[in-house]
């Protein structure tokens, strides 16, 4: 059995976007070297890429910021600067954090923006329109879960295309969705004319990777928990993809011999994590898998800081990021 380890995929894109960086050094290259500090070459604050990472939060009082170290928080006035954010938005922070470090080598564009669940709709679309014409902010990231349908219908009709960094707006496809096909492609594990099952329709993973396949040439079966005859569907595919937010559902009697599966889950207990897959069982059967973690995960950050450094060189220098 291969493990697809998205921690290789996502140092390969890394790499990439830093030598992309690098290039602004250079003058030749047309980038900003005026601003860069004469005896250290390094860029100033002022022209890194800066992303707002929007965050909903119970207001419970807590001693310090339950985030990462090293990143700015920015409250909503009026609100108290305590909050608690749960594990799985803790390691998606991390995750942010390190592939921001890797590439601009500090932490400083980072902006976490903390929401109370309790805020009203309208409140909140004062703050989030604000946010997002700041033009000193390159991207908008607003963590899901949302608090209400109201509140995500805000989100859906202000967020401004050009800054949309996770498949908000129709631009841009979803980091987990390009994640999964980018870890297939660095694997070399083709697509075209395979049979693909996506358990989970959601919209920033399940749907997205969906349509993705179909682009692809794939034969794709969308599914669902209650899915009738869900397993035998499953062992028929080729690649099977697992998102439907129910911890170890997939086992070995869903995974056709010799298939690949990537777990797109993430769940918590006593400081461990874990996925919908049963990593043990689906092992078993299955030629590859993407485990959880150091999965789909790792390389979902550095696809999201792929997104914010295209937006970064649109919005500020008109300039058009090569594929990566």
């Amino acid at each position: 059995m291969r493990l697809l380890t998205g921690k290789e995929a996502a140092l390969a894109l890394l790499k990439n976007l830093k030598e992309y960086d690098e290039s602004w050094k250079d003058p030749r290259a047309g980038g900003p070297e005026a601003e860069r500090d004469s005896d250290t070459g390094n860029r100033q604050k002022a022209l890194l890429p800066r992303i707002a990472v929007v965050v909903f939060t119970k207001d419970f009082p807590v001693k310090s910021p339950n985030f990462p170290p090293n990143i700015v928080s920015r409250c909503i006035p009026g609100y108290r600067s305590d909050f608690v954010l749960d594990s799985g938005v803790k390691a998606y922070l991390s995750g942010i954090r390190q592939a921001y470090h890797f590439v601009f080598s500090c932490d400083d564009g980072i902006e976490i923006y903390p929401v109370p669940e309790a805020i009203s709709a309208e409140e909140f679309r004062v703050f989030y329109r604000e946010l997002n014409r700041k033009p000193e902010i390159d991207g908008v990231l607003p963590l899901a879960p949302y608090p209400s349908k109201e509140i995500a219908a805000v989100i859906s009709e202000e967020t401004n295309e050009e800054k949309d960094l996770d498949g908000v707006s129709e631009k841009c496809i979803p980091c987990t969705a390009e994640a999964v096909m980018d870890l297939l492609a660095y694997y070399k594990i083709p697509i075209e004319g395979k049979k693909a099952a996506v358990i989970g329709r959601s919209p920033r993973v399940g749907k997205p990777v969906s349509e993705l396949f179909s682009l692809s040439g794939a034969d794709v079966t969308v599914c669902h928990s209650k899915t009738d005859n869900i397993r035998e569907i499953c062992r028929k595919a080729d690649i099977l993809v697992v998102s439907c937010g129910k911890e170890k559902l997939v086992d070995a009697s869903f995974v056709k011999t010799g298939a690949t599966v990537i777990d797109c889950g993430i769940h918590e207990k006593d400081g461990r994590y874990f996925g919908d897959c049963d990593f043990e069982s689906v092992s078993v059967v299955a030629e590859s898998v993407a485990p959880v973690p150091n999965g789909v995960g790792a390389l979902t950050s550095a696809v999201l800081i792929k997104h914010l450094v295209k937006a970064w060189a649109n919005h500020r220098f008109m300039q058009e990021m090569p594929e990566m």
